[in-house]
């Protein structure tokens, strides 16, 4: 379906303790604290900053959803081979728990026509993974309205009073005409300490598809928050990104769902 030319920038990230919204079930409509950056602290282009390539596991995320798996016990054998956990909110707090699932067989997926495998969440899980250093607990996320950070309006946002912003470059989502254009996208890091940006996000393809930012939150309990994305390079594929602020590694998780 494609050649992917996609390299997903990190540095080590400064972040802090993010805003507590434990009280609101949906943290994606509530309000954040917005603030403007101090003028010292101003946008570099685009080139202007040396950045670290991260090393990438691909795999370790997956969805509830329908997996086309022609051997009936792949996906079986691969939830068994590790301890898998899951993302999921219970009374309007996002949690990190052991993972709790079914698995059946379908007979016939309706649009391939092969057999496929449902992976069901009992908690209406966002996701399943397997990182060992993403430990058990509630999470504090940093709340915000739109998913899709788009060039010209940065996302500016405080964190245990210290000052940031998510600022892209690129493409625009979903424009004027409706549609995605193919692509860069680049999503940089704005603070204090990283002045000139810290890339965390470029892309080179989309297929009628977008990056779209689902969480900021501590998920390794290392004092700095992680980011999960979802970032699909055609729109028959669900992909996801997690970015941790403990180690120099993007995990990822795809599934292919064209017909």
């Amino acid at each position: 379906m494609r050649n992917s030319a996609l390299t997903i920038l990190l540095g080590t990230l400064l972040f802090l303790n993010c805003n507590n919204n434990r009280n609101n079930d949906n943290d994606k409509s509530q309000d954040s604290t917005v603030i403007e950056l101090p003028e010292s602290i101003a946008d570099s282009s685009l080139d202007d900053v040396k950045v670290l390539e991260l090393a990438s596991i691909e795999d370790v995320i997956l969805f509830p959803a329908t997996y086309r798996i022609l051997n009936s016990t792949e996906l079986k054998d691969k939830l068994a081979s590790t301890k898998w956990k899951e993302i999921h909110k219970k009374d309007g707090v996002y949690q990190i728990a052991d993972a709790l699932y079914s698995l059946s067989k379908i007979n016939e997926d309706p649009c391939s026509g092969y057999p496929a495998q449902q992976l069901e969440s009992n908690n209406n899980a966002l996701l399943l993974f397997a990182i060992p250093n993403i430990q058990n607990g509630e999470l504090d996320t940093v709340a915000f309205t739109a998913s899709m950070i788009k060039p010209n309006s940065p996302f500016n946002f405080t964190f245990k009073d210290q000052h940031y912003k998510l600022k892209a470059y690129g493409i625009e989502f979903y424009g004027d005409n409706g549609s995605n254009p193919k692509g860069d996208y680049t999503l940089k890091l704005f603070s204090d300490k990283y002045r000139k940006g810290l890339t965390l996000i470029h892309q080179t393809e989309y297929n009628d598809t977008s990056t779209e930012l689902l969480m900021i939150s501590d998920l390794d309990r290392d004092g700095l928050p992680d980011f999960i994305f979802s970032s699909p390079r055609d729109y028959e594929e669900e992909r996801y990104l997690i970015i941790l602020s403990s180690d120099n590694t993007i995990y990822m998780g795809e599934r292919q769902f064209d017909c």
